[in-house]
């Protein structure tokens, strides 16, 4: 028989790549390295920013917050008076409607009280009743009663033989 030898033809513009092939492969490291260092420096620039700040922009940024929490202080206090003026006004006026309230009430009864006192005066004149006026000489004086010596809560509690109730522990 004979042996035909094989011949492989490499593609038009592409290379062949051996599996034995001995060139070291680039490792993907150093692209990551450049990553690592340009983090690095935007951190340290980003420090050096801060601590070059000029101390007037400091003191104008401590101003600012200062200034803001002043300011949210404030705006609770006059919530908080608010809110009390209007209590007390509603309180104010509520007792004062109770007020002319009681007042005409009062009223009321003062007529009422004249009313009927101007009627009896006017039924006595008309009945010719035997109803005079009072004198001093007319006075009546009361003898007082022999007088007791009084006696205090506790001593009235002994005379009586108080005893308290039993009850059941349930009551």
């Amino acid at each position: 028989m004979q042996s035909r030898s094989r011949q492989v033809t490499p593609l038009k513009g592409k290379k062949r790549v051996s599996s034995n092939s001995t060139k070291p492969r680039k490792s993907v490291t150093p692209i990551s390295k450049k990553r690592q260092t340009n983090k690095v420096s935007m951190i340290e620039s980003l420090e050096s920013r801060r601590s070059k700040i000029p101390g007037w922009l400091k003191s104008f940024k401590i101003l600012e917050n200062s200034s803001s929490f002043l300011a949210f202080c404030l705006i609770c206090s006059s919530l908080g008076i608010y809110g009390w003026i209007v209590l007390t006004q509603q309180t104010w006026s509520q007792q004062y409607r109770n007020l002319e309230n009681l007042q005409r009430q009062e009223r009321d009864f003062t007529v009422t009280s004249e009313t009927i006192k101007n009627q009896l005066a006017e039924e006595t004149k008309i009945k010719e009743t035997d109803l005079i006026a009072p004198t001093p000489e007319q006075t009546i004086f009361l003898k007082s009663s022999n007088s007791r010596p009084l006696k205090s809560a506790n001593q009235e509690l002994e005379t009586n033989n108080f005893q308290p109730i039993k009850l059941p522990l349930g009551y």
